[in-house]
């Protein structure tokens, strides 16, 4: 997958500053961003990730500063640099 297959048409929502996986199994659940079995993977990669003792802000963060830093360059690499440290 490339970062082109994440782009958000909906430039006209509100930005936030933070980003809710919200439970698909919930039955007020609104999450329509992505197929149902996505979501479900996407929470529960979350749940794990919140029990594990990750610092889930740190490292999220940093993934979205790589992220930046590959949609206005032309290097794009910098995402691979973090996942590479990320394996170290």
């Amino acid at each position: 997958m490339a970062l082109d297959d994440y782009s958000d048409d909906n430039s006209s929502q509100q930005k936030q500053t933070h980003v809710t996986f919200t439970n698909p199994d919930h039955p007020e659940t609104s999450a329509n961003y992505a197929e149902d079995d996505t979501v479900r993977e996407h929470f529960r990669a979350a749940n794990g990730v919140q029990n594990s003792g990750v610092n889930r802000t740190a490292i999220v963060g940093d993934f979205l500063v790589a992220i930046e830093e590959d949609l206005n360059s032309e290097d794009g690499n910098a995402v691979e640099e973090f996942l590479e440290e990320l394996a170290e």
